[in-house]
């Protein structure tokens, strides 16, 4: 089962995510955060970066699983517990992770698009599902 939620869902496509709330604090989450300018997420500060975000999702009680980027995106999975609400789980990233790239990348004027992305999947399918890192 795969389900997509956007900033503006409340609901999301297969009503079976929210009928067996029992495995709520199982739900796998891939988030897709974009960004309005190209920006090479390489160089000297990305895996300092990536260290940032995980940190992040762990102080929010949340599980890391995994990330990667590409010119203008950030890709990364997670599990959320069930008192975790993924909006505000994906607003309060987007602000410290954006303080972050403007104080310690160098980047002044960064900001990420306004919407995002997290799609649900079936933690049993969750080891058939991953990201893979650039070799850059």
């Amino acid at each position: 089962m795969i389900s997509t939620i956007n900033c503006a869902t409340t609901i999301a496509n297969d009503a079976l995510v929210f009928r067996h709330m029992k495995n709520a604090a199982n739900l796998h989450y891939h988030f897709t955060f974009t960004t309005p300018t190209s920006l090479a997420f390489a160089g000297d500060w990305r895996e300092l970066f990536y260290r940032f975000i995980a940190h992040c999702i762990r102080a929010a009680n949340a599980v890391f699983i995994d990330i990667n980027s590409t010119n203008q995106t950030l890709l990364f999975s997670v599990r959320l517990p069930s008192t975790c609400s993924p909006d505000k789980f994906a607003r309060r990233l987007k602000i410290l992770s954006a303080n972050w790239l403007q104080r310690k990348a160098g980047l002044p004027n960064f900001t990420w698009s306004e919407d995002y992305e997290a799609v649900t999947l079936d933690p049993k399918r969750m080891n058939n599902f991953h990201l893979h890192r650039d070799a850059n």
